[in-house]
């Protein structure tokens, strides 16, 4: 399994695990959430990026696969969703 893959399983594991205990404390666990789906979003813009430039196996890094995937899929119009849900995210913080 790639590195940039495991990372977004153990997001998703991590959102699930919250969406379970929300009647703990839902601010807290809403907050969790929100700043895990921006993790998730972020990674799976990385592997869109480590795969169609055939990277390899990268981990998901800022420098190195969330900022030049960013410039990535902003060029490309099938990815709109995921810079417009990554950007209301980043609001949401």
């Amino acid at each position: 399994m790639l590195k940039v893959d495991s990372t977004i399983f153990d997001i998703c594991a991590n959102i699930s695990s919250n969406i379970d205990k929300l009647s703990d404390d839902t601010g807290l666990l809403s907050q969790n959430i929100l700043s895990q789906l921006r993790n998730l979003v972020e990674a799976i813009i990385s592997k869109i990026y480590i795969v169609d430039n055939g990277l390899g196996d990268y981990e998901v890094d800022f420098d190195k696969t969330i900022t030049p995937g960013i410039k990535h899929v902003k060029r490309k119009f099938k990815y709109k969703f995921l810079i417009d849900f990554h950007n209301a995210l980043k609001i949401s913080n």
